[in-house]
């Protein structure tokens, strides 16, 4: 369900979901984010459940980045001023994963 929430919630639909992501993988990064108490029974508070759905969201991104980068669709370089990665289309625009 968290899965599915965090892509409803960032445009990203079912299929994309699915295809670009393992239940296992969500799993994983859940249990990498929350507390076991003395019975092995999962904790999570709001601020690590809030850091998981970042994880998915950032997952899902670089997928979609990394199809379009395959397909010659996008550019990638790093930017040296910034100390960051960027990413642009061939006509010279910025990638922004909140309009594609």
């Amino acid at each position: 369900m968290i899965g599915m929430s965090v892509a409803q919630q960032s445009g990203f639909s079912m299929l994309e979901l699915r295809n670009n992501i393992k239940v296992a993988h969500i799993k994983d990064m859940i249990i990498q984010h929350a507390d076991a108490d003395y019975h092995d029974v999962i904790e999570i508070d709001p601020d690590s459940l809030d850091d998981v759905c970042d994880d998915i969201l950032n997952w899902l991104v670089g997928v979609k980045l990394c199809k379009l980068c395959g397909k010659d669709e996008l550019d990638c370089f790093w930017d040296d001023k910034n100390d960051e990665m960027r990413f642009m289309f061939k006509d010279g625009k910025e990638f922004d994963w909140t309009k594609c």
